[in-house]
C-alpha cells in the first residue's frame, strides 16, 4: 500500500513560517564572525575552530528547535523584568550604546554580549553581579540542582568566569529556568581568575591556530561526536567550503579594532567583499583535507595530495596540472571520481574550461 502523504496542519505552517524567516535572516543578517564567549567552554576546541574557521554551512533547524532557540532568548529580558519588579536594580542595556552589553577580546575575534547586571540582591546587597540566564529542559533542570552548575554546566561556568573578567564584576548570578514548571535554580558564581585566563588562553590558541586543532575524538560513534555538526567533515571526509577562512594564505588579525584578515598571498588586508567567496587563488588549509600531503610550492601556489582512487592531485592556482578549490568541491558534488575522467581534463585543458557544480 502506498504511503499516505503527511497532513498538512496549521502547526505545519507555522514550523515553515520560522524556518523561512529564518533562512532570511541567515541571508540579510550579518552571522556571527567571532568566536562566542558562550562557545568556548565546549569540550571540543576542533569544533570551535571549524565554527571560527566557517568551514561548512550553519545548520538549518526545524521550525520546532527555532521555537525552543526563540524562547530561550526571550526568557533573558523577562527574567531581569522579575528582578527589577522584585527590587533588585538589573540592566540589560548598556546606556552608552543602547545595546546589550558587549565586549571583546583579540581584534574582536573573541567577543561576546553579556545578559546584564544587578546590584541589591538579598544574599549581598552590595555585590555588583553579571547577570546569567539560561533555560533547560526537565532532565537538565534537575541535574543542575542537584550538582550545581560547575558540574552540570562546564561550559556556562566558562561563559560567566569571561564575563567577570571582562567586566571587572567579582561574582555571577545564574538564573536557570525549568521549561517544563517555569521553576527558578539561582546560583552566585565566583569569579576564579586561574579559569578566566585558562579560558582566554584556549580562546587565543584557536583563533591564532593556523591548522585544525587537536580533535577530541578519533572515534565517530563517540556521543559529543555523533551529536556535533562538523562530524561530516572531521570524520567522514566531507569537504569544506570555499572562502577565505577556509584559505591556507589567511590569518586573523588579532591586533587593533575591528575583526580583521590578513591574506598572505596577496600580502594585505582581505576587504569583507571577498571574505565569504575567497579569491581564484584560494587554496585550502592542508589540514582541512581528508587526504595526506605529499608536496607542494608556495611560489606556484599549489599543495598535492594522494586522494584515495584518484592519485594524485593538486589543489592550488588554475593550471593544466592544479585544480582551485571551487573545481575539486564541486566534482564532489557529481562524484569525486570526474577528476580522474582524461576527456573532463582534456576539454578543461583545450577551452580554458572549468568544473563547477
Amino acid at each position: 500500500m502506498a504511503k499516505l502523504p503527511e497532513q498538512v496542519t496549521t502547526v505545519t505552517r507555522i514550523y515553515e513560517a520560522l524556518e523561512r524567516n529564518e533562512r532570511k535572516t541567515q541571508l540579510t543578517a550579518e552571522s556571527r564572525d567571532h568566536l562566542g564567549a558562550s562557545e568556548i567552554g565546549k569540550p571540543c576546541s576542533r569544533a570551535l575552530w571549524y565554527g571560527f574557521r566557517k568551514a561548512l554551512p550553519k545548520p538549518e533547524h526545524e521550525g520546532r528547535v527555532l521555537r525552543l532557540f526563540r524562547r530561550g532568548h526571550n526568557e533573558e529580558p523577562m527574567l531581569i523584568q522579575d528582578l527589577i519588579d522584585s527590587g533588585v536594580d538589573a540592566h540589560a542595556v548598556d546606556e552608552k550604546t543602547g545595546q546589550q552589553f558587549r565586549f571583546s577580546i583579540l581584534g574582536g575575534h573573541v567577543a561576546g554580549s553579556m545578559d546584564g547586571w544587578a546590584v541589591g540582591l538579598v544574599e549581598a546587597p552590595e555585590t555588583p553581579h553579571v547577570i546569567e540566564c539560561k533555560t533547560h529542559k526537565l532532565s537538565l533542570f534537575r541535574a543542575l540542582k542537584k550538582h550545581g552548575t560547575e558540574k552540570a554546566n562546564p561550559e556556562h561556568v566558562v561563559q560567566s568566569q569571561l564575563y567577570m573578567k571582562w567586566s571587572g564584576m567579582k561574582r555571577t548570578l545564574y538564573l536557570g529556568v525549568c521549561k517544563d514548571d517555569d521553576h527558578i535554580y539561582m546560583e552566585r558564581i565566583r569569579y576564579n581568575a586561574a579559569s578566566a585566563k585558562v579560558a582566554e588562553d584556549k580562546a587565543k590558541m584557536i583563533v591564532e591556530a593556523p591548522e585544525p586543532t587537536e580533535k577530541l575524538s578519533d572515534k565517530p560513534e563517540f556521543y559529543i561526536c555523533k551529536m556535533c555538526d562538523y562530524a561530516p567533515l572531521c570524520h567522514q571526509g566531507v569537504l569544506p567550503e570555499v572562502h577565505c577562512r577556509t584559505c591556507a594564505h589567511s590569518s586573523p588579525i588579532t591586533e587593533g579594532e575591528g575583526q580583521r584578515w590578513n591574506c598572505s598571498r596577496h600580502n594585505s588586508t582581505i576587504p569583507n567583499e571577498y571574505l565569504a567567496s575567497g579569491c581564484d587563488e584560494h587554496v585550502y588549509i592542508p589540514g582541512l583535507m581528508p587526504w595526506p600531503v605529499l608536496d607542494g610550492n608556495k611560489i606556484e601556489n599549489w599543495v598535492e595530495y594522494d586522494a584515495p582512487e584518484i592519485g594524485r592531485i593538486r589543489n592550488g592556482s588554475r593550471a593544466d596540472t592544479v585544480y582551485t578549490s571551487k573545481e575539486i568541491k564541486a566534482s564532489y558534488k557529481y562524484g569525486k571520481k570526474i577528476l580522474d575522467k582524461p576527456l573532463i581534463n582534456e576539454i578543461r585543458e583545450k577551452f580554458d574550461g572549468e568544473i563547477t557544480e
